[in-house]
Parts: C-alpha cells; sequence; structure tokens
C-alpha cells in the first residue's frame, strides 16, 4: 500500500508534501463505534517540519490519517522514524458542545448527523463536501443532541452505531484537491437468513477464519429497562412518566430476566413535555447499553476483504466448541503491512460498545 503525505495551511488548505513515502511497517486500524488509528514505523526521515498539520492517505484505504505523534531516534547507524495517529474523523473530536448543550436537526437520523458533521467543527479544518449516505435536513422531527462538554464526534458516533452505519472522512487529491469528502457507509446483512448479499461466515471449518477467540460476558445483561423522564412546569406542576422498554438480543430461554433503571429526561428536548413515545424512544436508546459484552476476535482470511465482507456488516461467526453461531457486526479491522506481506484481523460482536453514551432521540 502506498501512502502519501500532504501538509494542511492554517485556512484548511491542502497540499502535498511526500508521496509515496517508504515505510517498513504499517498498521491501520478500523473502527465501527468509534474513530479509528493508524501507526507507521517509516524507512525514511519525516519529511517535513515537526510539529505541523499533515494528513496521511493511502492509495487502497479511503481513511484519511491525521499525524498526531512523531517519534524519531539519531545514532552512529542512521536515523529512525514512527508516525502514528486517529483518522479524520477526530477532527470532530476538536469541538466540544457549550454550556447548555447543542442540537442538530433532522427529519430523520441521516440528516441530525449531516447537520451535525457540517456545523460541529473547529473553523481551521479543510473545506468539507458532503458525500454518499449524507443528506441535508428537510425537517427537524429529529435532534441529535450534543451535551455540554461532549463532542461531535462522540455524538455522532452513538448515533450511526444505533443505525449500523459510519462516518467516514476521505480525501481525493486528483478528483477534489481542495475538499474533504464526507459520507455516511451503511453496513451490509451478510447472514445465511438473507438472499439480497453475498454471506459471509467466519469459520474455521470454511477455511475464512485461521483462528477464533470469543468473550461473552451476561454478568450486566437485563431483559427490560425502566426508562423514566419527568420535567418541572412550575413549582408545583411536575410532568412524570415512567416506560418499559425490552432491551433487544434478550433471550427467555438462555438467559436470567434483570431490570435496569434509566432516567432519560436529557434525552427529551427541553421544548418537549415527557410522553410515553418519547421516553419508549429514549428508553430504547439506553436499553444497547444493557446487552451483554460480547467479543470474537479471530485471524481472519484475506479473501474477499472489502468485497464480500466489510467494517460494520453484519456477519456469522462459528464456534462449534461452544455449539455457538453468532451474528454480530464486524466492530474492527486490524491490518498491518510488513515487508512478509499483509495480515488482517478482526473483531466481531459489541464488546467496545458497552456504556456508550447515546445521543439522539428520534421524534415522529
Amino acid at each position: 500500500m502506498i501512502v502519501s503525505i500532504h501538509r494542511v495551511d492554517p485556512s484548511g488548505a491542502i497540499s502535498l508534501m511526500a508521496a509515496n513515502v517508504p515505510y517498513s511497517n504499517l498498521q491501520w486500524t478500523r473502527r465501527l463505534s468509534t474513530c479509528g488509528e493508524f501507526a507507521a514505523e517509516l524507512a525514511c526521515a519525516f519529511p517535513g517540519e515537526w510539529p505541523g498539520r499533515y494528513l496521511l492517505t493511502s492509495d487502497e484505504r479511503d481513511e484519511v490519517g491525521v499525524i498526531e505523534k512523531v517519534t524519531a531516534s539519531e545514532d552512529s547507524s542512521g536515523n529512525a522514524c514512527s508516525i502514528s495517529g486517529r483518522f479524520a474523523e477526530c477532527l470532530w473530536a476538536r469541538w466540544v458542545a457549550p454550556a447548555g448543550g447543542s442540537t442538530a436537526k433532522g427529519a430523520n437520523w441521516r440528516q441530525a448527523v449531516t447537520a451535525a458533521l457540517t456545523n460541529w467543527h473547529m473553523s481551521d479544518i479543510p473545506a468539507l463536501s458532503m458525500g454518499s449516505g449524507t443528506s441535508a435536513a428537510t425537517g427537524s422531527s429529529y435532534s441529535l443532541v450534543a451535551e455540554q462538554g461532549k463532542s461531535c464526534m462522540e455524538s455522532v458516533y452513538a448515533v450511526t452505531f444505533d443505525a449500523g452505519s459510519r462516518p467516514l472522512v476521505s480525501y481525493d487529491r486528483d478528483k477534489d484537491p481542495g475538499h474533504l469528502v464526507v459520507s455516511l457507509v451503511d453496513g451490509v446483512d451478510r447472514t445465511r437468513g438473507q438472499t439480497a448479499n453475498a454471506m459471509c461466515v467466519f469459520a474455521l471449518s470454511l477455511g475464512t477464519a485461521d483462528s477464533m477467540e470469543y468473550s461473552g460476558d451476561y454478568s450486566s445483561m437485563c431483559s427490560e429497562v425502566l426508562a423514566h423522564a419527568s420535567k418541572n412546569e412550575g413549582q408545583s406542576d411536575e410532568v412524570s412518566v415512567s416506560r418499559t422498554v425490552a432491551v433487544p438480543g434478550f433471550d427467555a430461554g438462555a438467559m436470567w430476566k434483570a431490570r435496569a433503571f434509566e432516567d432519560v429526561s436529557s434525552l427529551i428536548d427541553q421544548d418537549a413535555n415527557p410522553n410515553a413515545a418519547l421516553v419508549d424512544s429514549a428508553g430504547a436508546l439506553r436499553a444497547y447499553d444493557h446487552q451483554a459484552a460480547v467479543s470474537i476476535d479471530g485471524k481472519i482470511s484475506c479473501a474477499g476483504y472489502l468485497d464480500t465482507w466489510d467494517l460494520g456488516d453484519l456477519v456469522e461467526a462459528e464456534l462449534p466448541s461452544l455449539s455457538l453461531v453468532a451474528k454480530q457486526r464486524i466492530e474492527e479491522v486490524r491490518e498491518i503491512w510488513k515487508a512478509e506481506g499483509h495480515t488482517v484481523e478482526a473483531t466481531v460482536g459489541t464488546k467496545q460498545l458497552s456504556r456508550i453514551a447515546r445521543a439522539m432521540i428520534g421524534r415522529r
């Protein structure tokens, strides 16, 4: 994979600094529930001045890296340099909501996220173009709320994960040298229960995995959430609503029933009075925090990667030792390029999603 480094000036203008930068080791970690990251050991000196505002791009992956850390050493035998950072979605982590929070609205979650990505960032990032999957607002019935002190990135990822999607920032110097392109990429159902897409099953017996490691923690799994919201209308008048909401994935035949309590008042627009529909919607978002922590790590065959399976896709993983077939999304993909070749590892499951703060509530 060929990588290049670009300089970003304080106005946001992007210019190529070094093409085809040599390296001996490159790690590329893509994540569904939060911003991914990269690290590289260069086979040359850093090709610019440090510190600086630099982006790293590749010819084979859509992600754009923001160089955040550089280490270097010099001795009589020569120089060594390594760089690392997060992908460009982290640019939205640099903006946080002011006192009282911020709200981005649209007719649905996709429009609300598009509005947030368009407006909730610092002024020095490169110019943006909204790409595939984004949508301009045509209404205001859905609200994405960033609580005081919360970043845009954190708020957006909470929403996109619930929708089976993820934000992606890319850069094409040939097509549009002056803009970063912001897209929303939807995961694809590749389980055996559907026929519209190519199936993907990770299993040693099928030769699609070299090793599999499973962890399933059901100690905090609940069957239901008691969602409560209240609002003071005056000194004596208070609107209070409580609703019981089922937790997705609960199986009464294999799991113990348990109840959790969640105050969802902060998820309801300050201008609206709590009612059954609003509390049900907010409770459904909080219910994801009470699912089991399931993780399946595997050394996966590269065959079909990016064609028949990708980050965010819903796939199956077989573990005969547990008589288990898990249907989960691909949460993380770790790629490594060395002189010996290219390897791919993937994590399937929800382990890394525990206690994500849900930021959106949709109201019809």
